[in-house]
C-alpha cells in the first residue's frame, strides 16, 4: 500500500536498510570497501600461519632475505609472516563496517587487544633505552603471533577446520623429513648455527646430529610436534587416523631430539589420563573408547619408544644424553650472570653485546652456547622495569587462547608449550612457536564450535555477512499473518569475539 504524494512503507524500509549499509568510514580510508575484510583477514593470518612453516628464518637468511644481525636493511629483520600477520589483523580491526578497530578488539578479545598493547610498550621500552637493535625480537615472537591471532580469529568454523587440516598436513611432513635428514645424515635446508657447527666438526657423531625438516631448529621441531600431538585429541578424528598420527608425532619427538619437550609431552599425557581414569572410576562414568585407548597406550607407548631406541637410530640422542651434558650444565651456569649486573643492567636492562660480554664472563662462550632459559633472557634485555610487561603479555595471550578454545586439551597445549619453551632460549629470540602456538588453538577452536553449532542451532539460519541485526522470518506462514512487521532478530556475533 502507498500513499499519494509520498513514499510507502515499503520503500521507506529499503531506504533505512541502504542506509545502514553505508561504508564505515575506517573501511573507506584504508581502501577496504569494495573486499570482504573476513576472509581477506584470515586468508593473511592463513598465510602467515603457512610461511613459518614452509620458510624457517634460516633459509631466509641463507638467501639473504632475513637477517639476525644488527645493521643492514631494516625490512630485512622481520619474518615475512609477520607482515602478513599485520595485513591481516588490519583487515580484520579496519575492515569491519560496525565495532571494528581498537575499541572492537577491547570489546571483544580484552586479554589479547592488553597483549598486543603491553608488547609494543615493550618494544617502545626497548628501542628508548637500548636502541632499536634488539626491538625485532619483540615484533617476530611476540607482536606478530598476537596479530596472527586477531587475524585468524576472523575465519569461520569451517575455515579453521582447514587451518587444522593444513598444519597437521605440515606436521606430519616435517617428522617424515626430519627422520629422513637422521637415516642420511644430512639436513635439507640451510640450518641454525649450531647445527652448522655440528654439521663441520662433527656430522659422524650419530649422537650429536638431529633433523630439524622445515624448522630453523630442532628444539623448535619437537615443540610444534608436541602440540601437534595434544590437537590430534581435540580434532574429534576417529579410529586409524587417531593411532597413526598419535604414533607419527612420537617418532618425530624421538627424531628432533628434545629431551624436555618428550618429557614434558609424556608427563602430561600421563597425569592427564590417569586424572580422566580416576574421574571416571569415582563418577561411574568411564567412557569404553577410552579405556581402551588408555589400556593400548599402556602397553604400546613403551613398546614403540623401546623399539624406536634399540632397533633404530631416532632417538639415539634421548638415551644417550640422559645424564648432565654439556647443555644441561648451561641451565646450572647461566644463572650467575646475575651477580654481575650493575644498577643500569637491573634497572633497565642491558644491551645484546653487554650480555655477550657477561656471558663469556661466566664460562658461557662457543658457537651455539647461550642462555638457556627465556625468563632470564628476557630480563636481562629489559630489566626489572620492563620485564613484568612482557610477562604480563604473554600470559594475557596465553590466557585468551586457551579461552578461545576452552577445552581440555586446548588447555593442556598451553601448559605443555609454556612449559616446553621455558627449558631453551625460544622466546627470547626471534622464532614462531607462538604463531604456531595461535594457528593451532584457533584452528582448534574450528572443530569445537562445529559440534556447539550442531547442538544450539539445528536448522539452518541465515547469517548476514557485514556483521549486523539480520531479520529473519519465523516461519512462511506468517507472512500471511501481518508478522513482517515484527521478525525475529538475531545478532551475529563478531568474528573477534572470544
Amino acid at each position: 500500500m502507498t500513499f499519494r504524494g509520498g513514499i510507502g512503507p515499503a520503500a521507506m524500509a529499503v531506504g533505512q536498510r541502504e542506509r545502514s549499509l553505508s561504508p564505515y568510514p575506517a573501511a573507506d580510508v584504508i581502501g577496504l570497501k569494495h573486499i570482504n575484510s573476513r576472509r581477506a583477514a584470515f586468508a593473511f593470518g592463513f598465510v602467515a600461519v603457512i610461511l613459518v612453516f614452509a620458510l624457517p628464518g634460516s633459509l631466509l637468511n641463507a638467501i639473504g632475505l632475513y637477517s639476525y644481525q644488527s645493521g643492514g636493511n631494516p625490512l630485512s629483520k622481520f619474518h615475512p609472516a609477520t607482515y602478513a600477520a599485520v595485513l591481516g589483523s588490519l583487515f580484520a580491526l579496519y575492515g569491519r563496517r560496525q565495532g571494528g578497530g581498537l575499541a572492537g578488539l577491547f570489546r571483544d578479545s580484552p586479554a589479547l587487544a592488553w597483549s598486543v598493547v603491553l608488547i609494543v610498550f615493550c618494544m617502545v621500552y626497548s628501542a628508548v633505552s637500548l636502541g632499536i637493535s634488539g626491538v625485532a625480537v619483540y615484533v617476530d615472537t611476540f607482536l606478530a603471533a598476537g596479530l596472527a591471532a586477531i587475524a585468524l580469529d576472523a575465519g569461520t568454523h569451517r575455515q579453521r577446520q582447514i587451518l587444522g587440516y593444513t598444519i597437521m598436513t605440515f606436521c606430519v611432513i616435517n617428522v617424515f623429513l626430519s627422520i629422513y635428514e637422521e637415516m642420511t645424515q644430512t639436513l635439507l635446508l640451510p640450518s641454525g648455527v649450531l647445527n652448522e657447527e655440528i654439521g663441520t666438526t662433527a656430522r659422524a657423531a650419530l649422537d650429536e646430529f638431529r633433523g630439524q625438516g622445515f624448522y630453523e631448529h630442532p628444539l623448535s621441531g619437537a615443540l610444534v610436534t608436541s602440540m601437534a600431538l595434544f590437537m590430534v585429541l581435540g580434532m574429534g578424528l576417529r579410529g586409524w587416523r587417531v593411532v597413526a598420527l598419535f604414533g607419527i608425532f612420537v617418532v618425530g619427538l624421538m627424531s628432533f631430539g628434545g629431551r624436555g619437550a618428550l618429557a614434558t609431552t609424556l608427563l602430561i599425557l600421563s597425569a592427564a589420563a590417569l586424572f580422566q581414569l580416576t574421574s571416571g572410576l569415582a563418577t561411574r562414568r568411564l567412557n569404553v573408547g577410552f579405556l581402551g585407548a588408555f589400556i593400548a597406550g599402556v602397553f604400546l607407548l613403551p613398546a614403540l619408544l623401546v623399539l624406536l631406541t634399540t632397533m633404530t637410530d631416532i632417538g639415539l640422542r634421548v638415551t644417550t644424553h640422559l645424564y648432565l651434558d654439556e647443555s644441561a650444565d648451561v641451565r646450572i651456569v647461566q644463572w650467575r650472570i646475575l651477580s654481575l649486573l650493575n644498577v643500569h643492567d637491573l634497572l633497565f636492562g642491558a644491551s645484546a653485546d653487554r650480555i655477550g660480554l657477561l656471558k663469556n664472563q661466566i664460562g658461557l662462550t662457543g658457537v651455539g652456547i647461550d642462555i638457556e632459559n627465556p625468563w632470564l633472557l628476557t630480563f636481562l634485555s629489559l630489566g626489572v622495569i620492563g620485564f613484568p610487561f612482557l610477562v604480563a603479555s604473554l600470559f594475557l595471550f596465553l590466557w585468551h587462547l586457551g579461552r578461545r578454545v576452552n577445552t581440555p586439551i586446548g588447555w593442556l597445549i598451553v601448559i605443555a608449550t609454556l612449559l616446553i619453551c621455558s627449558t631453551n632460549n625460544s622466546l627470547g629470540r626471534k622464532v614462531p612457536d607462538l604463531t604456531f602456538l595461535a594457528g593451532m588453538m584457533i584452528a582448534l577452536s574450528g572443530f569445537k564450535s562445529e559440534q556447539h553449532e550442531s547442538i544450539a542451532a539445528p536448522t539452518p539460519v541465515i547469517s548476514d555477512p557485514l556483521d549486523r541485526p539480520t531479520a529473519i522470518a519465523l516461519n512462511p506462514g506468517e507472512r500471511n499473518r501481518g508478522l513482517t512487521d515484527r521478525p525475529y532478530v538475531r545478532r551475529v556475533p563478531s568474528a573477534l569475539s572470544g
